[in-house]
């Protein structure tokens, strides 16, 4: 194993993609944890619920169904990323030693990230409600809808572009060279 990169010479591009994994899901397996210990205390929705009784508004009223969902089910989203975060981080670390594993570990995952992205922008009015708005702020809240269309447009667009030239790289012969094994 100590032979697998000697006559390969290790490209900047895959150390400093490596380290920004391992930045990047120990940050997301860090955050996943402390979440979920602060919602063992007390659910958000609960947080929500208790508000309505003080403002006599019920704040879940406005919310759509899919979110309150993912709400009363926090844990399971949270413990689901935890997990998730935390094979992407132990991915990381192999990605930086140059396993081939953790390359295709990656590749595959930035076109799942292709994919839901790309899902979710076209599913994502499922998770708007139409809120009541007084005639003169309609055309305000009209404009608003569309700076956040374009906004999701630009953000997938952009999303689609980097994960797909990530996946070229990764797939590339000078970057599958690095992570052969002798």
């Amino acid at each position: 194993m100590e032979q697998r990169n000697r006559g390969n010479k290790k490209s900047k591009f895959v150390t400093n993609i490596g380290y920004i994994f391992i930045g990047f899901f120990g940050y997301s397996t860090t955050s996943a944890l402390v979440q979920s210990i602060i919602f063992l205390f007390k659910p958000p929705i609960e947080l929500l619920r208790m508000i309505s009784p003080a403002t006599n508004i019920d704040i879940t009223a406005f919310m759509p169904p899919a979110f309150i969902y993912i709400m009363e089910h926090i844990h399971l989203f949270l413990s689901v990323s935890f997990v998730f975060s935390l094979i992407s981080l132990i991915a990381s670390f192999a990605f930086l030693k140059r396993r081939n594993w953790a390359r295709i570990f990656f590749v595959v995952f930035m076109i799942g990230t292709i994919g839901f992205s790309v899902t979710g922008f076209l599913f994502h009015d499922a998770l708007m409600v139409e809120i009541p708005v007084d005639e003169n702020l309609q055309e305000i809240v009209a404009s608003m809808n569309k700076l956040i269309n374009i906004s999701l447009i630009a953000m997938v667009v952009i999303i689609v572009l980097f994960h797909t030239w990530l996946v070229y790289k990764l797939l590339s012969k000078s970057v599958s060279v690095e992570f052969a094994s002798e």
